[in-house]
């Protein structure tokens, strides 16, 4: 199994340095999509939510971007049917409690990390993710 992963972050350090996580762990990432806002995203998610190939397997979602954060981006797909699975990850500086419980409220959204992503907590979301999609 090869794994499309998706970052969805205006901070374009965290976008290198989570992208050279992801090609260095030992799971195979096929490739890792990028996007600066959710309203970038939604465009291509929403393109492509009949193309099982082109969605991501995988998505690592900021909080705070311009334009449209990843609250709005995930109340606008909330309802979309995709043609495969999609498991959100919020990577947010946040540590507000508030927004640790407004996460909950997403069926979609796996787990709130909080930055920076850790090398083992990412080969450990990795690692299930494959656990539960291979049988």
């Amino acid at each position: 199994m090869r794994i499309l992963a998706c970052v969805i972050d205006d901070n374009k350090v965290f976008q290198i340095m989570i992208r050279r996580m992801l090609f260095n762990s030992p799971e195979k990432i096929r490739e890792v999509i990028q996007f600066i806002n959710g309203k970038e995203a939604l465009d291509y998610f929403l393109t492509h939510k009949d193309e099982p190939e082109l969605l991501p397997d995988l998505v690592f979602l900021d909080i705070c971007m311009p334009i449209m954060n990843g609250w709005e981006f995930l109340d606008r797909i909330k309802n979309v049917v995709f043609s495969k699975h999609i498991v959100f990850h919020m990577c947010t500086s946040s540590v507000c409690s508030e927004d640790t419980e407004r996460a909950k409220n997403y069926n979609m959204v796996d787990r709130y990390i909080v930055k920076p992503v850790k090398v083992v907590e990412l080969g450990a979301i990795l690692e299930e993710y494959i656990n539960l999609n291979v049988g």
